[in-house]
């Protein structure tokens, strides 16, 4: 099961009598994004109780969707309870090593094995790469954001790619079931094309781990 971005309000959906109040349109952003929150949770808690714990990893693996998705909508405190949950059946099923490969460093959400490409195992980037380091705090905010490398052809990308990974959802570094803030990350993406321009983009939806 993948992470995916809370339902978005559309304009057909604000009554026109309605539409010029802030608090209102607020208020219906809230409604919308907490009912996809709940069915979030209720599909992974579904496949979570019919993996049971006794089946380990596959356990683990389901309790980290759970946790990601409420990292994911910002729910933060039962984000962290779910990934300490995944440390303790990673444990008790005698897989302790993927506690490292799992939680021990921040990744993107969703985790879809898309976005990572570590610079220091590719000394040699692919044409249309951007290389950047940051800071990732407890919550898994970004800060401290350094471009190191940008496409010749694109210099004009770095302020667009300040602002993707600002507003990329990361899941922060877990040891002993705490999050930990991580003061360097450094990431290489590679850009690919906007659909509709075919120009390349740093933007969110569009990086991809090359």
């Amino acid at each position: 099961v993948e992470s995916a971005a809370p339902t978005v309000l559309t304009a057909s959906e604000v009554e026109p009598s309605q539409s010029g109040s802030r608090l209102y349109v607020r208020q219906r952003i809230a409604r919308i994004q907490q009912g996809g929150l709940k069915e979030g949770r209720d599909i992974l808690e579904q496949l979570l109780a019919q993996a049971g714990t006794e089946s380990g990893e596959a356990y683990a693996a389901v309790q980290l969707e759970l946790g990601n998705w409420y990292q994911w909508n910002g729910e933060y405190r039962r984000a962290a309870e779910h990934y300490t949950q995944v440390d303790a059946a990673l444990r008790a099923a005698g897989r302790a090593e993927l506690v490292e490969q799992w939680l021990g460093e921040p990744a993107e959400l969703p985790d879809n094995r898309r976005f990572q490409v570590h610079a220091a195992a590719r000394p040699s980037l692919a044409p249309g790469t951007v290389t950047a380091r940051f800071a990732v705090d407890e919550r898994g905010r970004v800060d401290n954001i350094e471009v190191l490398a940008l496409p010749a052809d694109q210099p004009a990308h770095e302020g667009r790619v300040r602002r993707m990974l600002v507003g990329t959802h990361f899941r922060p570094r877990f040891v002993s079931g705490s999050a930990e803030a991580v003061a360097a990350v450094e990431r290489s993406y590679r850009l690919v094309a906007d659909a509709a321009t075919g120009r390349r983009s740093p933007a969110a939806r569009c990086l991809a781990g090359g």
